[in-house]
């Protein structure tokens, strides 16, 4: 019955996608994956699992996207911001304490009661955490010292991965360009397997040099349909 479920379920998806788009969107997915894993084992304090879990995320918000009337612009600020601003909400540790605020506050609102400070101080609390992280790391760089923060750690480069990946989809679906599209990507990759000189990040950026080819075939494959 599962098995059922499932057969129905991507048949759904190549009827409202197309077949030739899910595969795109299927290499895609398994190259930018592979450099999500590929920094999450060379970047220390750096999760495999929320690394992997971002990138299937964003490739998913950045292809739906590209596929809607957005404007260039409008594609690249909404997902620059949304992408920063998701980080901040999620890992960064800002968003549980807000929402409690949001559910809360029109509650009170209708109770005709006022609003617990607790719950502004919880989100003031945050906020201010995560800016002394952030100064903190700043002071690190200033003085050349090393500051690992499991959190900021996370949300630089899941901002790096973010920003790859946005960049990535636009050239592949509106421009059908892997390589230009690709390569901030590899080079991201490229550059922390070189510079920690990490073996099992050559074996990851091997994957993702393969995943790229098989991606570039499928894009000549469809540019030759269309001549």
């Amino acid at each position: 019955m599962t098995t059922m479920r499932q057969v129905g379920f991507m048949r759904r998806l190549v009827e409202r996608f197309g077949g030739f788009e899910m595969l795109q969107l299927s290499l895609l997915g398994i190259t930018l994956g592979c450099v999500g894993l590929g920094l999450s084992v060379v970047v220390t304090r750096l999760s495999s699992g929320f690394m992997l879990l971002l990138a299937i995320v964003s490739i998913w918000m950045a292809w739906l996207m590209s596929r809607s009337r957005l404007p260039n612009w409008g594609y690249a600020l909404l997902g620059s911001l949304g992408g920063a601003l998701g980080l901040i909400l999620t890992v960064g540790g800002v968003g549980r304490p807000l929402l409690s605020l949001l559910i809360n506050l029109p509650i009170q609102l209708i109770q005709n009661k006022p609003l617990d400070p607790a719950h502004w101080q919880a989100v003031e609390a945050s906020y201010s955490t995560l800016i002394a992280r952030f100064i903190n790391w700043l002071d690190g760089v200033s003085t050349q010292t090393l500051v690992i923060d499991p959190t900021f750690i996370s949300i630089v480069w899941g901002l790096a991965l973010w920003l790859a990946v946005f960049w990535s989809v636009w050239w592949v679906r509106r421009r059908t360009s892997v390589l230009p599209g690709l390569l901030p990507a590899l080079v991201l990759l490229g550059f922390n397997v070189y510079y920690t000189k990490s073996e099992i990040g050559i074996f990851w950026l091997t994957l993702t040099a393969g995943s790229a080819l098989a991606l570039q075939a499928c894009a000549n494959y469809s540019k030759s349909r269309r001549r």
